[in-house]
């Protein structure tokens, strides 16, 4: 009973595929067995062709590949080749230092024999030939070690007899000569004057006057040449500017003082014809210290200055008296305020 209540083990259904089409399905079928064959034959010829030892699959990760290598190979090739060359460019340099060593040990001993006196010669017998005449130059040195202690005893026996001292003229020094540096002009106090003749002195002391009389006059050459030029300019642009209906360029003052230079010089010619009566030697007194002085124009650093000193005495006339400076840091002439005291 208990055999029979045991359930016996059941066999899982098998698919079963229903298809109308039965054709397609040996179709599928067919190709299968075919790729399936093809597979088969495709890994039993790689067998065969395989080498017995097959290579495991690498897992080792300090394991370098073909590449690195052939990389690594080449960079040992060239630094191989380079440490060679560099052994060979030291190899070469110490030969040409040795040789250059060897020649100058030569040179030596050479001058060494000459110096001496020793006449060299070739293997021929012909007398070798030098720039430098090295026999001279000794016989020069000779006689200038001879002559020193003859001169000195002279100047010592006449100290003695004499009783006189004698004293060696220093050489001036010079600290800077101005002829070295051609490409600069100087002026006179770069020129040298001799300072023991006394009549070269004054001879160059006249050249410098006349210099400077000649740079005066190609300054004021140069200048009048200038003006004119600049004059001629503003007479064209005056023209254009009258046939475009503008008013004209007013000239500078350089040209307004030339101008009436030459106007009070022909007004003085023109005067100078007339007789005038005999003066009295008073007159003549007293017009002597009433001297013009000479008017030059306005320079360029100048210009300015009038107001500012305008400015200044506007603030000291300002300025309380208890807080002005006192009297004497401005001198007897000036006051407080910085005007000059006018005498009574």
């Amino acid at each position: 009973m208990a055999d029979e209540q045991e359930e016996t083990p059941v066999a899982p259904p098998q698919p079963v595929l229903h298809t109308e089409n039965v054709s397609s399905f040996l179709d599928l079928q067919t190709e299968f067995i075919k790729r399936r064959d093809a597979a088969i034959a495709g890994k039993s010829q790689s067998f065969a062709t395989e080498p017995t030892h097959r290579r495991t699959p690498r897992n080792n990760i300090l394991a370098i590949s073909k590449e690195e290598k052939k990389a690594k190979s080449e960079v040992s090739t060239l630094r191989a080749q380079r440490i060679r060359q560099n052994e060979e460019a030291i190899r070469k340099e110490e030969q040409q230092r040795a040789k250059q060593q060897q020649i100058l040990q030569q040179k030596a001993a050479i001058y060494e024999r000459m110096a001496k006196g020793e006449r060299l010669v070739y293997d021929d017998g012909k007398e070798a030939e030098f720039l430098v005449d090295f026999h001279a130059k000794k016989k020069e040195l000779e006689e200038e070690a001879r002559n020193k202690p003859s001169t000195s005893s002279e100047t010592n026996g006449e100290s003695r007899g004499e009783g006189a001292t004698f004293t060696l003229e220093s050489p001036l020094v010079v600290h800077y000569d101005y002829s070295e540096d051609k490409g600069r002009v100087f002026g006179a106090s770069h020129v040298p004057l001799p300072t023991m003749d006394e009549e070269a002195r004054e001879q160059k002391i006249k050249e410098l006057i006349a210099m400077t009389e000649e740079t005066h006059r190609k300054r004021a050459e140069r200048k009048r040449q200038r003006n004119e030029e600049e004059a001629e300019e503003r007479r064209r642009l005056n023209r254009v500017r009258e046939r475009m209906g503008l008013e004209p360029i007013p000239s500078s003052e350089d040209e307004e003082e030339e101008e009436q230079k030459g106007a009070a010089e022909i007004t003085e010619s023109d005067v100078s014809a007339i007789p005038l009566p005999p003066s009295s030697p008073e007159a003549k007194t007293t017009k002597e210290p009433e001297q013009k002085k000479q008017r030059f124009g306005v320079r360029e650093w100048d210009r300015g200055k009038i107001g500012c000193m305008r400015w200044a005495e506007e603030q000291r006339d300002e300025r309380e008296d208890e807080f002005a400076p006192p009297s004497f840091y401005y001198g007897e002439e000036n006051d407080g305020r910085g005007k000059k005291k006018r005498k009574n």
